[in-house]
């Protein structure tokens, strides 16, 4: 008996250890999956559940043959929203590793570099949806300044352009995080569903064949589950989907789409700011200007990030909890999913969203403040007039 439980127990670790070597641990393969579970499977699940519903709204309209054709147009899109995200399950499983977690880290095979790295993979479609508002709203900022000095028809237009461009860009990442969240949980609703049908005529089995009470209980409990999860209907299936789409695409346009669409406002700034000739009256006071502005630049954006993404998705998460719990009648807490994995991954996709604005603000800044130094230098002669100007006005003291 000890020889065969060795053997099982040599198996079931080879066995690991094959699983194990035939994964990928490219971040591209990572940031591929994620990729595709979002936009392949969101989009296809999103027309599966958008598809059912006009079918079942139009069905009631045509004759009872007809309808029969049209509940087999239902049925098969629903088993092809089934089949597509159970082949993503499965490809998810065969090839890519289980996600690292901060505890992880302490593991002296792992470090936080490994975990970021995998972090922003797995955060990647969010990241990529951010890039069609901020790329309007840069794009509208630099028509902005194209426009300065062309007089108040050529600012006019610009300043169209740019409102144009920023709504346009919002729209298209509203649109695509919506298509995304309601498809994702409807295709995790489907799956769900069709693998309970499956195992409840297996665990009824067990259920009549276990002797132990307390098993038996645990079993029935877990039957019971499981038979609450075959029977939701359709509009149980849809409301749920729609709201968390919905819950999904206000939080997002409060929080990270009105912090991106901010980018315009700082970047028309771009350029010469008043003059500030005695700041820079020494090489030293310019230098440490300089650092300020950069350290300032950095510091306020990303805390503002940070912020804002962490209670957008905090809320996001809770409204996801509250829709199951009232609608599909989960047991659940209304905070579940937000741990320190949560908010540091977070944390993590608000840097990766916002470093672009960061960096490019930092930069204007610093660009404004080199300009104002080449100003100075260029016009010395008015520089130290008008610190003489200033010394003497001073002298005067305030008048009568």
């Amino acid at each position: 008996l000890d020889k065969f439980n060795d053997e099982t127990r040599d198996v079931q670790t080879k066995a690991i250890i094959e699983k194990q070597l035939g994964l990928d641990y490219s971040l591209s393969a990572r940031t591929g999956m994620a990729l595709e579970e979002f936009f392949g499977g969101g989009v296809q699940s999103f027309l599966s559940l958008t598809g059912q519903g006009l079918l079942r709204v139009v069905k009631p309209l045509y004759k009872p043959e007809a309808r029969d054709k049209i509940n087999q147009a239902i049925d098969y899109l629903q088993q092809s929203t089934v089949d597509y995200n159970l082949k993503l399950a499965k490809k998810r499983e065969t090839t890519i590793p289980e996600n690292i977690t901060l505890d992880d880290i302490q593991n002296e095979n792992i470090n936080f570099f490994d975990w970021f790295g995998e972090s922003l993979s797995n955060n990647s479609p969010s990241i990529i949806t951010t890039f069609a508002p901020g790329g309007a709203a840069l794009r509208g900022a630099s028509l902005i300044n194209k426009a300065k000095g062309l007089g108040y028809t050529a600012m006019k237009s610009a300043a169209k352009s740019n409102l144009n461009l920023i709504k346009a860009g919002t729209r298209t990442a509203q649109s695509i995080f919506f298509v995304g969240e309601t498809g994702g949980k409807f295709g995790d609703i489907e799956v769900k569903q069709f693998n309970a049908l499956e195992q409840l005529p297996k665990l009824k089995k067990q259920i009549e064949q276990e002797l132990d009470n307390t098993k038996k209980q645990e079993l029935q409990e877990e039957y019971n589950d499981l038979e609450k999860i075959s029977n939701y209907s359709f509009a149980q299936k849809a409301f749920t989907s729609y709201a968390f789409g919905g819950a999904a695409t206000i939080a997002e346009t409060l929080g990270t789409l009105k912090l991106i669409n901010g980018t315009s406002s700082l970047a028309k700034k771009i350029g010469v700011q008043e003059f500030k000739a005695k700041a820079y009256s020494s090489p030293l006071n310019f230098a440490a200007n300089v650092t300020g502005k950069t350290l300032s630049g950095i510091s306020k954006n990303a805390g503002k990030a940070i912020s804002t993404e962490e209670a957008e998705e905090v809320l996001t998460q809770v409204a996801h909890n509250i829709i199951d719990i009232s609608v599909l009648d989960e047991d659940k807490s209304i905070i579940e999913g937000v741990d320190k994995d949560f908010l540091a991954n977070t944390a993590v996709t608000s840097f990766a969203i916002m470093a672009p604005k960061t960096m490019g603000n930092t930069r204007n800044l610093i660009k404004s403040e080199f300009a104002i130094k080449k100003e100075i230098e260029e016009n010395g002669e008015d520089v130290l007039e008008l610190l003489q100007l200033q010394e003497q006005f001073k002298a005067l003291g305030p008048g009568p």
